[in-house]
């Protein structure tokens, strides 16, 4: 049920007549750190602790690219007594709106790692972002790393 919810504020975001391609408001290259609580589902699962690092550049007014990697850095549980870890890379197409205050949305490709599997999946997010001062932006994220995987953070864009 939330994928479709993402799927459907992506889209409907894409769709809107700010959208259109605009040359961009400025062409720096920015960068971030950011960590949270990557969740398996189940309820007698617990959260891993996760970190990462974000690059990115405008393309449009409104729309960049952000690619991302995370890591574990103490682990989760899964069931009683198995240690559970996550690592992940992504890139995505990203739509921000404009304004100290601003909703992001995000869609795009990862591959993510743990101890018994690994795949490819497709993964979106949805978020704030808040400016701080000309050249940062926290971002609060809740991003679906998978169909079992859940990633919620906090992050600061530098130069943005």
């Amino acid at each position: 049920m939330i994928r479709t919810i993402i799927v459907s504020a992506i889209a409907l975001t894409l769709m809107s007549p700010g959208f259109a391609a605009e040359p961009a408001q400025s062409n720096r290259l920015f960068f971030g750190i950011k960590g949270g609580f990557m969740k398996p589902d189940g309820s007698n699962n617990d959260s891993a602790g996760n970190i990462g690092g974000v690059i990115g550049m405008p393309v449009a007014k409104l729309f960049s690219w952000e690619a991302e990697l995370n890591a574990t850095v103490f682990d989760g549980k899964v069931g009683t007594n198995n240690n559970w870890d996550i690592n992940n890379v992504a890139g995505y197409a990203v739509f921000r709106t404009p304004g100290n205050v601003g909703f992001k949305a995000k869609g795009g490709l990862t591959y993510w790692d743990t101890p018994s599997n690994s795949d490819v999946d497709l993964s979106f997010g949805l978020g704030a972002g808040i400016r701080m001062g000309n050249s940062g932006m926290l971002d609060i994220e809740y991003t679906s790393i998978s169909d079992t995987v859940d990633y919620i953070s906090v992050g600061y864009l530098f130069n943005y």
